[in-house]
């Protein structure tokens, strides 16, 4: 029984070649995309840790009735702090284990990701909405034989009960599902003492692995921060955040330190309340702006996804911006950038239905343009964004 992370790559054959069990589960590339409860890649983590654990294997794909290693151009860190953010945003309770890692050919030609997934005491179910969103709806998902299924909460406890599932304690309280008036509660709580302590640590002049080890375990307790509309931020947690936000934007200027910010930055983010949001807007918007127009002029794209999360979040996810990075993507990406972030631009966050509609004729404009023109890769960019909208 595969009860820790796949070895190697010729661990990785051997499991493929035996095929998908209760503990392990394989997704392509593509399923990244997919957005909210309806991802596949974040139904099997769930339904992996509400079972007995185990792997899911980014870089796999079915083809007829056998699966085959195809590989994925993304990162470790892309899908760690995607997926990171996926969890957070729909999973309840929010404090799946999970550890993301690499998996590569000798040659490294071909990589794929591994996730490998701690099996739960607790149990966790998917919110159909966001977290941010008021509206309720819950979906359970259990790792059954080969694959992850959907069950209600009659099947959930026959098989608990019938120990075809192991180790299963009572379902969390706080959810119930599919009662449109539940009332959420986090569990894990965010320490401010603690918090405050790896603040000062942190600027202190450690060899660098040392403040690396730090930045990691400060950003694990920086997950614990509170959603504001689940559970209003105090004065305490204001001012602390204010504190750490002049720290991100010093480091945002130190070219070695940028990513880590840029990914705290993203956290607080998503989680702060109204006023502390408007802060970040007016202390990093144009920044964040000159960043992404300086990187993409030197395609590096690739290197800092957060800042695609940011500006969008900081616009508010306005039509008018989502045209500006969409026309970019199309023109201006080149292909390893293209292929690792065209899925960011979260086009289903944008609430003008009217606004998305024009964006879907202006697409449909374009790809009759370039394939009259014959420009095949502008085509192909074009025809992939509306595939993400046209159904939006």
């Amino acid at each position: 029984m595969l009860k820790k992370q796949i070895l190697d790559f010729e661990h990785l054959k051997n499991l493929v070649h035996e095929g998908e069990s209760i503990v392990l589960e394989f997704k392509p590339e593509k399923d990244v995309k997919l957005k909210g409860y309806k991802n596949r890649i974040l139904r099997g983590i769930v339904a992996l840790a509400n079972a007995r654990g185990g792997n899911l294997v980014i870089g796999v794909e079915k083809i007829g009735t056998k699966h085959k290693i195809v590989g994925t151009s993304l990162t470790q860190d892309y899908i760690l702090n995607w997926l990171s953010e996926l969890i957070n945003s729909y999973v309840d309770p929010p404090d799946l284990s999970f550890n993301v890692y690499v998996i590569e050919s000798s040659e490294k030609v071909i990589r794929c990701i591994g996730i490998f997934v701690e099996p739960s005491v607790t149990k966790h179910a998917l919110r159909h909405h966001g977290r941010s969103s008021q509206k309720h709806g819950y979906h359970l998902f259990l790792r059954i034989g080969d694959s992850s299924r959907e069950v209600d909460f009659g099947t959930f406890w026959s098989v608990a009960f019938s120990k075809l599932i192991e180790s299963f304690l009572a379902f969390p309280e706080q959810i119930q599902m599919r009662i449109p008036d539940i009332s959420v509660t986090i569990e894990r709580k965010f320490d401010l003492e603690e918090a405050e302590w790896y603040t000062q640590e942190i600027k202190k002049k450690y060899e660098p692995s040392v403040t690396q080890r730090l930045l990691e375990e400060f950003r694990t307790k920086l997950t614990d921060l509170p959603y504001d509309n689940v559970e209003h931020w105090n004065k305490e947690i204001k001012v602390f955040i204010s504190s750490l936000l002049d720290i991100i934007n010093n480091q945002l200027d130190d070219e070695e330190k940028r990513i880590q910010a840029l990914d705290f930055l993203r956290i607080i983010t998503h989680r702060c309340d109204k006023e502390t949001f408007e802060d970040i807007k007016i202390k990093f918007l144009d920044k964040l702006l000159t960043l992404y127009n300086k990187i993409l002029h030197n395609h590096q794209l690739v290197k800092v996804h957060d800042i695609l999360d940011l500006i969008q979040s900081l616009n508010n996810y306005e039509p008018k911006f989502f045209k500006k990075i969409l026309i970019d993507a199309i023109y201006y990406w080149n292909d390893e950038e293209f292929a690792s972030r065209y899925h960011d631009l979260d086009f289903y966050r944008c609430t003008d239905k009217n606004a998305i509609k024009e964006v879907r004729s202006e697409l449909l404009n374009m790809m009759s343009k370039f394939k009259q023109e014959g420009d095949m890769n502008k085509t192909e960019r074009t025809e992939k964004f509306y595939e993400i909208i046209r159904n939006l």
